[in-house]
């Protein structure tokens, strides 16, 4: 009888334990996601901060290198192809740039250095 017991109580615990990691798991996802979108959130208003200040600061370029030109539509001209050409190296060093830059950095969002490093080192010792 004391046997089956602390049988059924080991099963308790077990399942207890169960419950509470699956708990812990989604608390720490909700977690990281709403670090993850608040970054995001933040990010793109600061993204729209940003675009209109570099129309802005575009538009008042365009028209002094126009007025230096005595051609505005040439200083409009002489902008859009400097965005141009930085388009045409962006879409050339695209895989390079996302991988360096955004992969790592939604990676940074939901792993922290040391949880990395750790997840680094089991895989290396599994190849082993």
């Amino acid at each position: 009888m004391e046997e089956k017991t602390t049988t059924n109580e080991l099963y308790q615990k077990a399942e207890n334990y169960a419950k509470s990691s699956l708990k812990l798991v989604c608390l720490q996802t909700v977690k990281k996601s709403s670090e993850l979108f608040a970054a995001l959130g933040f990010g793109f208003i600061l993204v729209v901060v940003v675009c209109f200040f570099f129309v802005l600061i575009n538009f008042g370029v365009s028209l002094w290198v126009g007025q230096k030109l005595n051609d505005l539509a040439l200083g409009f001209c002489l902008v859009a192809s400097f965005y141009f050409v930085l388009a045409i190296l962006l879409l050339v060093f695209k895989k390079t740039i996302m991988n360096k830059y955004f992969k790592n950095w939604i990676i940074n969002q939901f792993v922290s250095h040391s949880e990395l490093n750790a997840i680094i080192k089991q895989n290396q010792n599994n190849k082993s």
